[in-house]
């Protein structure tokens, strides 16, 4: 028998509902079985990482690594990645929707 540990987390409440969905549709038997595979998938995308990514973390830490981001510097993104990440946090990815709710925050949080 597997030797296991308990973790505890909190979720955001709509986090939680997928979750129950995929359990409910018989992806999953449970939600620790949910985070179980989650954190096994973000392991094995990290994994690779994990040497290039101590070596980053010493730089930065020890403040050989620039911080900031400066205006030429390229950075790649995925685009179906960030729209989804956009229509999770805003409930929309319709552009001047979005920039609405930015600039409603901006206002408020004056």
């Amino acid at each position: 028998m597997r030797k296991t540990r308990l973790l505890q987390v909190r979720l955001p409440e709509r986090i939680v509902k997928e979750v129950d969905k995929l359990i409910e549709l018989g992806l999953f038997r449970s939600r620790g079985e949910v985070v179980a595979e989650a954190l096994r998938r973000l392991i094995m995308d990290y994994s690779s990482l994990a040497d290039d990514l101590s070596s980053v973390i010493e730089l930065y830490l020890s403040g050989r690594l620039e911080r900031d981001l400066k205006p030429k510097t390229r950075v790649e993104v995925d685009i179906e990645e960030a729209r989804r990440r956009i229509l999770d946090f805003f409930g929309t990815d319709d552009v001047d929707e979005v920039l609405k709710a930015v600039r409603r925050r901006r206002v408020d949080s004056r």
